[in-house]
């Protein structure tokens, strides 16, 4: 229980072991310079949809097309500062990558800081829908098992599309499900 005034002698946890799953959005909001479906190329797949240099909508020729908008290099150069900065805390650690889009997908289970640099520098964006129930149950699914902190950071420019009916409700139902595994999910 918090006490009800300052402590005289304040102290820090020493709770330094920690786990941590960065989920990563890839849909197509993210490179998205029309609107916030103009790189979903109507399917749920694609490389960075229209990359005709005159016409493009989503590519940004300043990056390689893997990264493809500089949105979504933002969001990888984010996460390796995020993972090298974390990094320096004493204790053990590790970082699990989930990519998202229409659906989530594991990339990386408890590595550490540089194979999560290499999994980090290595993703394709691909665009589609926003599916943040698999993102989270894809996390929640890399940090069981641990008895350390469980952290979760969900790194997304938007809401949830799918899965239909009731994305929204959906999410909700994957965050409680994480809450009640001990896991803090932090939305950047």
């Amino acid at each position: 229980a918090p006490s009800t005034s300052p402590s005289q002698t304040p102290s820090c946890s020493n709770e330094v072991d920690f786990d941590i799953c960065f989920a990563l959005d890839m849909s197509g909001s993210v490179c998205s310079k029309n609107g916030p479906n103009s790189c979903t190329d109507g399917t749920d797949a694609g490389r960075c949809p229209s990359s005709d240099p005159i016409h493009g909508v989503c590519r940004d020729f300043t990056v390689s097309r893997d990264t493809c908008c500089e949105n979504f290099q933002s969001i990888q150069n984010f996460t390796i500062d995020m993972v090298t900065e974390l990094d320096s805390f004493n204790g053990d650690k590790s970082y699990s990558i989930v990519q998202f889009a229409s659906s989530g997908s594991l990339v990386q289970s408890s590595g550490d800081k540089d194979s999560t640099i290499d999994s980090v520098n290595g993703l394709v964006y691909t665009g589609a829908r926003t599916n943040h129930a698999e993102a989270i149950d894809s996390c929640r699914n890399a940090l069981s098992g641990t008895d350390h902190n469980k952290y979760m950071i969900l790194i997304t420019d938007g809401v949830s599309t799918l899965p239909q009916p009731g994305p929204i409700n959906s999410t909700f139902a994957s965050a409680d499900l994480a809450k009640g595994d001990d896991i803090n999910i932090i939305p950047v």
